[in-house]
């Protein structure tokens, strides 16, 4: 009997799943262990293993679909068994026949285009009667369709339409956005449309914290970044600062008991934002483990997805990337986030009167003025800068500092 291969329920939150990659065809044989397909969830890549020997006798769903979780995605079974099953976007199931009409040719396709010959090259007829239109010759138009046809894509991209009369070099290449990038557009912008934000800056003297990092560099602790500090630090702060670690959702805040800090970090997929759960009750140690651990996952993606979901704050850190200064765009339903920039030096006057040089880091804080006034915002900055410049005193005195 033929077995259902499923499509995976990735956390709690996950209803579907991008089916990026078919790795197999049908007729395929394959074994326990055997990469079937890929799939992806609003911020992660998968990879599916055969669980079961056999060959695969239909796969339901073209690469780009996507796809319910639990519904099933492939059938494996005996060579020769058949399958008795109707799905709605079953691959290679036959296309309806479009019949349209191009300066007076009538031009019957499908949606792969019907192949035809014509001056020793294949062309589609669609095609054909557009290149016919735009007096454009064929034979010096390379195509991108199966075994070298010539599509409808083609003529539109061709530099030989004779309205185009420019010398210098005009082509391109098009690149479609990733289901990801998609997504990471639509939660942008739909931020930017439905919050007040606005932005404060400030800069601290980071003495304190590189004569830190020189102290505890101990074989039993693991390497304590400037990140983990930042964390540390904010989730501490925020604690007297309850509007920042909250969501406003329909008119209402809902203000955190503890602080549930949402990372901001590059991955080749795009932005993911894992979230490190009750970091105000962790020590800096373990915020420097489990940090590292989410921030792995999220670049290999192999991340839960639901460790992406329930930040209450966000901490986007660009200054690896050189940069002095930026406008972090808040995750809604957050109220807040915090931008952290690149190391610089400044010049400043000591006891003495005198210019001394040292070394300052820039932070951004973004904030919805809907439920924070700028005055708070300020005070937010203002005491993280006076916690982070004194960093040592406070670590040393906390219930949770390092063990």
């Amino acid at each position: 009997m033929a077995n259902q291969v499923l499509m995976p329920k990735q956390g709690n939150t996950v209803e579907s799943c991008f089916l990026s990659n078919w790795h197999v065809k049908e007729n395929d044989k394959v074994e326990v262990g055997t990469l079937l397909f890929s799939y992806e969830t609003d911020k992660a890549v998968f990879e599916f293993l055969s669980e079961v020997d056999g060959v695969v006798l239909k796969l339901l769903y073209k690469e780009g679909e996507i796809v319910d979780v639990l519904s099933p995605v492939c059938y494996i079974g005996e060579p020769g068994e058949t399958v008795d099953i109707k799905i709605k976007h079953m691959v290679d199931e036959p296309t309806e026949k479009t019949v349209e009409t191009i300066d007076n040719q009538r031009v019957e396709t499908t949606e792969d285009e019907k192949i035809v010959l014509s001056n020793n090259h294949f062309a589609s007829p669609r095609a054909k009667a557009k290149a016919h239109k735009q007096n454009i010759d064929l034979n010096r138009i390379k195509g991108s369709g199966p075994n070298g046809r010539i599509i409808d894509r083609d003529i539109s991209l061709s530099k030989q339409n004779n309205d185009l009369a420019f010398a210098q070099d005009t082509s391109y290449t098009i690149k479609s956005l990733s289901n990801i990038r998609k997504i990471i557009g639509k939660t942008m912008m739909k931020s930017l449309q439905n919050t007040a934000q606005l932005t404060h800056t400030l800069s601290f003297d980071i003495s304190d914290i590189v004569l830190f990092r020189k102290e505890i560099i101990k074989p039993n602790l693991p390497k304590i970044t400037f990140n983990d500090i930042l964390v540390y630090a904010v989730s501490r702060v925020l604690k007297n600062h309850i509007e920042l670690n909250a969501h406003f959702i329909d008119g209402e805040l809902r203000i955190f008991n503890h602080v549930h800090m949402a990372i901001a970090t590059d991955t080749p997929r795009g932005l993911m934002v894992p979230v490190l759960k009750n970091v105000d009750m962790l020590t800096l140690s373990d915020i420097s483990k489990q940090a590292k651990k989410l921030i792995s996952q999220s670049v290999s993606g192999s991340i839960n997805p639901d460790l992406l979901t329930g930040g209450s704050f966000t901490i986007s850190n660009l200054g690896t990337l050189d940069i002095e200064h930026f406008t972090p765009i808040i995750n809604p339903p957050q109220t807040g986030i915090l931008g952290v920039n690149t190391i610089t030096s400044r010049v400043k006057t000591d006891d003495m009167g005198r210019f001394v040089f040292y070394q300052a880091m820039g932070l951004s804080l973004t904030y919805d003025h809907q439920v924070i006034d700028g005055a708070g915002a300020s005070r937010f900055l203002r005491d993280l800068k006076v916690y982070l410049e004194s960093f040592s005193n406070h670590i040393k005195t906390e219930p949770f500092g390092l063990e």
